[in-house]
């Protein structure tokens, strides 16, 4: 009502379209109401969707913007922490299937972003928890420094200090910025992603929020990592323990069967020819890229990744 009543004053012709964030909407059902709304109101090509939510909202608002009309312009209001480093700044903007993770997708950039940080103060810890855990990934496969500063003020993080939540965000748009300049790079943004989406999945996407399941696939990933060698038992030791700062789970979920995110995992939207492939770590700081950044694994190996996750206790 508040951005309605604003957009009036200022002389807008508006109309709200109000829904859940909930995973269930990110649908082709709920894009058809909306392509339906558009269409009702006569809406036109000179047309402006703007997206006040968080990461589900903006790709359904990207998803429509990206095609209705051939395109009309887009303007992303994040209002959680995940949202503004994240699906906000990416030009991808992905639909669920019922059982399938962002296996529909457009691709446009939001012409305009627009952040209050007064509303991401009033974020409960685990939504801001949530957003952290990209944060950790872009560390991880860009950048060590940012990597050290979350090690190094996680409380005051927690606490959303402006000063640190400024410094991050500007950090992501940084590094997605970097890693958007080529379409090989692009991929890196997948760390954690492909155990992470079939956490989701298997879940019924409502178990766990979408940085929780991302964290879990960090975990998982730097003990694969570990495993076939391209990380020393330190460097492990920091991702496990960044992620437990963050208050972020870093083990299966209770009742998960690590065999079932395998199988959930050949699926995954990036995977070809049931392979399973995944962007891995040489180093904090940087991944590995054998002919390209998305590597083929064995099942063998990521079953003993996870079940060295689930057995040990890191310090």
């Amino acid at each position: 009502k508040l951005v309605q009543t604003s957009l009036d004053d200022r002389g807008f012709d508006c109309s709200i379209h109000v829904m859940s964030g909930g995973k269930d909407n990110k649908s082709f059902s709920e894009v058809l109401r909306i392509y339906g709304k558009l269409e009702i109101n006569n809406f036109a090509r000179d047309s402006i969707l703007i997206a006040l939510g968080g990461g589900v909202i903006g790709d359904l608002a990207g998803f429509v913007a990206s095609s209705y009309l051939g395109g009309v312009k887009l303007v992303h209001v994040p209002t959680t922490l995940l949202a503004c480093v994240d699906s906000a700044l990416s030009p991808k903007n992905t639909i669920n299937l019922s059982s399938a993770k962002n296996y529909i997708y457009s691709e446009k950039h939001a012409d305009r972003i627009y952040i209050d940080l007064d509303h991401l103060e009033t974020l409960p810890r685990t939504e801001v928890s949530s957003g952290v855990a990209e944060i950790i990934k872009f560390g991880l496969i860009w950048d060590k420094g940012l990597f050290k500063y979350l090690e190094k003020n996680s409380e005051d993080i927690l606490f959303m200090d402006e000063k640190h939540i400024i410094k991050l965000i500007e950090w992501a748009v940084n590094v997605n910025d970097k890693v958007h300049s080529s379409h090989d790079k692009r991929i890196l943004l997948a760390l954690g992603h492909t155990v992470g989406h079939a956490l989701e999945s298997l879940t019924g996407f409502k178990k766990l929020r979408h940085g929780e399941a991302v964290a879990i696939g960090i975990v998982a990933c730097a003990y694969l990592c570990r495993h076939v060698r391209y990380l020393f038992k330190g460097e492990l030791d920091r991702i496990v323990n960044v992620v437990k700062a963050y208050k972020l789970p870093y083990k299966l979920p209770s009742g998960v069967k690590a065999k079932d995110v395998v199988a959930a995992m050949r699926k995954d939207s990036k995977c070809c020819d049931n392979r399973l492939e995944m962007v891995l770590l040489k180093s904090i700081g940087s991944a590995k890229h054998k002919g390209g950044y998305l590597i083929e694994i064995s099942e063998e190996a990521l079953l003993q990744a996870f079940t060295d996750m689930e057995k040990e206790d890191i310090k």
